[in-house]
């Protein structure tokens, strides 16, 4: 198998209209400053039917690779009760 060395990974979450759009940015900015393999890696139960639909868009557009990712909060950790944050 061939190794990657350099490629870059990047986790993000977004949640609401507002950081959907500037993760967009983010993804638009990062393809442009960079000539590495970039893979962005997302909640699956965090992404809108929006965000989907424009991650599709741009990774054909960008040709980066992305993720849906599931996570199981652990038990033992405090819940978080609110999913929005002030910008």
């Amino acid at each position: 198998t061939e190794k990657r060395h350099g490629d870059i990974n990047i986790f993000s979450i977004a949640t609401g209209a507002s950081y959907e759009r500037l993760l967009c940015i983010m993804i638009v900015s990062v393809m442009k400053h960079t000539k590495r393999r970039v893979k962005f890696w997302f909640i699956e139960s965090l992404v809108s039917p929006q965000l989907r639909s424009s991650l599709e868009v741009l990774r054909s557009r960008y040709g980066f690779e992305y993720q849906l990712v599931n996570y199981k909060w652990p038990s033992w950790l405090a819940r978080q009760t609110s999913r929005m944050r002030t910008v």
